[in-house]
C-alpha cells in the first residue's frame, strides 16, 4: 500500500468512495461556523514561554480518542498502496498551539517491561564526535539530564540506542576522553567503527544482533543526529495503529500486518536516510527479499529500491508493506528540511531535518512543547527533600510543568517500607589526559555495571566531578572521588565506591550480606546503626585504602564528606591527597566513633592482586605507574572464573 496524502489519489478511499459530497457539504457547514464564532487567528505566534510547557493535546483515554476521531475525517483506507503524509486539508500549516493540561508520569510510563519486546526502538544515528547533540537528545527525547537516578533497564514500551559510526580521526585527546566518559556512563551507544550510515546497516544490525541480544521491536524509528523528531508524536500515533491522528488524513495501519509499514521519502538521495519510520515486518523484508528489488547486496537506500520496486507493478497485483511518503510536492509533508527559524515549523510536523545548531535543537524542543518519552521507570530516591521550586510572581500566570525539569517516570511504589536498600555502585568514568586509562576504561565500568545490575543496584559513573578540579585550580583530579561521594551519596541508602582500577571477582557476594557481617562484628543493629562508613586498612599499609569504601547516606556521613572536601591542608600532598585527608579525620575525636575501619583486612571487598585467593569479592589493581595492562589481565581473570574455571593466583 503505497498512501500519499493530500495526492488525487487520497480520494478514493473505501470509506469516502460513497459520501464525499455529504463530506463536502459538512466540511462547508464547518468552516461557516467557525467564521460566524470568529474564532481566534492561527496566524504565527512568538515562541512560547519555555516554562509553561504542558502535555501533548492528545485523547488519552478511549473516550476521548473516540471523541477525537468524530471530529476528524474517517481513517484512510487506500485502495492502493501508496500515501502521501497526514496532514490538514488546505495548503498549509497550523502554527504550534500549547497543550491545555499535562499527563501524568505514572500513567504515561505504563506498566513495568521485562519482555526484551518493544512497540518502539529509536535509533539515532551518530558520529563519534557529536557528544553535545546526544546528550540534548537524552534530555528532550527521554527526559535524562544525568545519570544519577540512571536507567539500569529499559522497562517501558520504548528503547532507544545510539548508533555510532566511524573512527576518531575527527577527535582530539579531550574529546577523544569526554566520549570514553559518556559511553562509561550511559552505555546507551553501539559503536560501529568500520561502518557508515545507510539504512541497510542499521536494518541489519537491528535484525540480526539486537535480536540475539534478546531485544525485539515492533517499529524502528530511524534519524541522523541533525534531525529533531517530535518523537512523543511517533509514538503515540504507532500506539494507536493511527499515522497523522488529529489530522484531516490520517492513516490507519493493517490490522492483520500492522507492521508492514514504512514511512518516509523515498527520492534516493540522503534525505531519504535522515529520517525513516520502519515496521519489523517490512525490516525483515527488506532483508530476506533483496534480490527481487536490489542488485546491490548492501544497498545505499534500501526502502527507496523496495518502494520503486513495488510500485512499479500492476495496482490490481501489487504486494509488499505500505509506504507513507514525506516526499510530495504539495507542501503538506510532516518531515521538512530546517528553515532556521521556529516558526516554519507547525503542528503537524513531526520531523525537522538538518539541525545543526545545538541551540536551534533547544528551540525546536520548547516551540513544540517535546514532552520526554519515558523509556524506564525511575529508581527510588532515599532523597526526602522535595525539590526548590522558584518563588510566583502573583502577576504572572503560575505553570505546573517546567520543558527543562525531565525526569524518568516516578517508580511504581516509592514507599520506603516496601522497598529494599537503594545501592549505588559508583566509580570513576574520568580519563586522565594521558590516555593511559582509555581503552581499558569502558570494560572495566561494564564489569562493575554487570555486578550492579545482577544484584539490582544502581550503577553510576560521574566524570565531571573530576573534570571541574582544574576550574577550581587548587587540587588535582582525585578529588572529583570526594565531589563524586557527595554529590550521589543523598540520593541512595548505601554508596559503594570502587576505583576504576578495582574489579569484581566474585559477583555472588551482594552489599546486603556484608552489612549483616559488618553487624555481626558490631554486636547488633543498633550498634551498627551509629556506623557510617566502612573502609579498609590493609597489612603492611601505613593507613586506609580508600580506592574501595562503603558509606551510609547520614548527616554523619554528609558532614564528614563535606569536611573531608574543605581539608584544605591536603590538596596537594602527595601520593595520598584525599585518602591521607580521611585517614586523619576519622582517628579524631569528632568522627572516630562512625568509622568501621577493617583493620589488617585484605579479603572482604578490597584485596590485591598478589592476596589475593578464590573466592574474595574486589581485586584493587593500585600499580605506581599505569594500571591499563593490569586491570585488562585481571578483567580477563573475572570473565574465566564467571565461566567456571578456578584461578588460584593473579600472579
Amino acid at each position: 500500500m503505497v498512501y500519499l496524502m493530500g495526492s488525487p489519489e487520497t480520494s478514493h478511499r473505501p470509506l469516502m468512495r460513497g459520501s464525499r459530497r455529504t463530506y463536502l457539504y459538512l466540511v462547508l457547514a464547518i468552516v461557516a461556523l467557525l467564521i460566524m464564532y470568529n474564532l481566534p487567528s492561527t496566524s504565527y505566534r512568538r515562541i512560547p514561554n519555555y516554562n509553561s510547557v504542558g502535555a501533548l493535546d492528545f485523547p488519552t483515554s478511549p473516550e476521548e480518542l473516540e471523541l477525537d476521531l468524530q471530529d476528524t475525517a474517517p481513517l484512510a483506507q487506500p485502495s492502493i498502496k501508496t500515501s502521501p503524509s497526514p496532514h490538514n486539508n488546505k495548503n498549509e500549516h497550523t502554527p504550534v498551539e500549547a497543550p491545555e493540561e499535562d499527563l501524568d508520569d505514572e500513567d504515561e510510563a505504563g506498566p513495568i517491561n521485562n519482555s526484551g519486546h518493544y512497540n518502539v526502538l529509536v535509533v539515532i544515528a551518530s558520529p563519534k564526535e557529536t557528544i553535545s547533540r546526544r546528550r540534548l537528545i537524552r534530555e528532550h527525547y527521554f527526559g535524562l539530564r544525568d545519570n544519577l537516578l540512571p536507567c539500569m533497564r529499559y522497562d517501558t514500551n520504548v528503547i532507544y540506542k545510539f548508533w555510532v559510526y566511524g573512527g576518531r580521526e575527527k577527535m582530539n585527546n579531550d574529546s577523544l576522553r569526554k566520549y570514553a566518559a559518556e559511553r562509561i556512563e550511559w552505555d546507551d551507544i553501539v559503536e560501529r567503527e568500520d561502518e557508515v550510515f545507510e539504512q541497510w546497516n542499521v536494518i541489519k544490525w537491528a535484525e540480526e544482533e539486537l535480536k540475539k541480544e534478546g531485544i525485539t521491536y515492533n517499529y524502528l524509528v530511524l534519524q541522523d543526529i541533525h534531525t529533531f523528531l517530535h518523537l512523543s508524536s511517533i509514538v503515540f500515533d504507532l500506539s494507536e495503529g493511527v499515522i497523522g491522528l488529529g489530522t484531516d488524513s490520517p492513516f490507519q495501519l493493517d490490522t492483520e500486518f500492522p507492521t508492514d509499514i514504512v514511512w518516509g521519502s523515498f527520492t534516493g538521495t540522503s534525505i531519504d536516510k535522515k529520517t525513516l519510520i520502519v515496521g519489523q515486518g517490512a525490516a525483515a523484508q527488506a532483508i530476506e527479499e533483496l534480490p527481487r528489488y536490489s542488485e546491490d547486496q548492501e544497498p545505499e537506500h534500501v526502502f527507496t529500491q523496495m518502494y520503486h520496486y513495488y510500485t512499479s507493478q500492476d495496482e490490481e497485483t501489487r504486494e509488499g508493506p505500505d509506504f507513507v511518503r514525506e516526499d510530495g510536492e504539495d507542501g503538506t509533508n510532516r518531515f521538512n528540511p530546517w528553515e532556521n527559524s521556529v516558526e516554519s515549523v507547525h503542528h503537524e510536523d513531526v520531523a525537522v531535518t538538518d539541525v545543526y545548531q545545538d541551540e536551534e535543537f533547544r528551540d525546536l524542543a520548547r516551540w513544540t512543547y517535546l514532552r520526554p518519552t519515558l523509556v524506564c521507570h525511575a529508581r527510588r530516591s532515599a532523597s526526602d527533600v522535595a525539590p526548590l521550586h522558584p518563588i510566583v510572581d502573583e502577576d504572572e500566570p503560575a505553570t505546573d510543568f517546567n520543558a527543562t525539569d525531565h525526569r524518568p517516570a516516578p517508580a511504581l511504589d516509592n514507599t520506603v517500607d516496601s522497598q529494599p536498600l537503594s545501592i549505588a555502585i559508583l566509580t570513576s568514568s574520568y580519563v586522565y589526559p594521558d590516555l593511559c586509562m582509555l581503552d581499558a576504561s569502558y570494560p572495566a565500568a561494564q564489569n562493575k555495571r554487570d555486578y550492579a545490575l545482577r544484584h539490582g543496584y544502581a550503577f553510576v559513573a560521574r566524570s565531571l566531578e573530576f573534570a571541574q578540579q582544574g576550574a577550581r585550580g587548587d587540587r588535582t583530579p582525585v578529588w572529583g572521588k570526594v565531589d563524586s561521594i557527595e554529590k550521589v551519596l543523598p540520593k541512595y541508602d548505601w554508596v559503594f565506591w570502587m576505583d576504576m582500577d578495582a574489579v569484581v571477582m566474585n559477583p555472588e557476594i551482594n552489599i546486603e550480606s556484608l552489612l549483616e557481617e559488618f553487624e555481626r562484628m558490631v554486636g547488633g543493629k543498633e550498634a551498627f546503626a551509629e556506623k557510617h562508613l566502612i573502609v579498609a586498612k590493609p597489612k603492611r599499609d601505613k593507613m586506609i585504602n580508600a580506592g574501595v569504601l562503603l558509606i551510609r547516606n547520614s548527616e554523619w556521613s554528609k558532614r564528614f564528606i563535606r569536611a573531608v572536601n574543605e581539608a584544605s591542608d591536603y590538596y596537594t600532598i602527595k601520593p595520598s591527597f584525599e585518602q591521607l585527608a580521611m585517614w586523619d579525620l576519622m582517628k579524631s575525636d569528632e568522627w572516630r566513633d562512625g568509622v568501621l575501619s577493617l583493620l589488617n583486612d585484605d579479603h572482604t571487598f578490597n584485596t590485591f592482586p598478589n592476596k589475593y585467593q578464590p573466592g574474595y569479592f574486589v581485586v584493587h589493581y593500585a600499580p605506581d605507574s599505569c594500571p591499563r595492562e593490569a586491570v585488562l589481565r585481571g578483567l580477563d581473570f573475572a570473565s574465566r572464573i564467571a565461566g567456571g574455571e578456578k584461578i588460584m593466583t593473579l600472579e
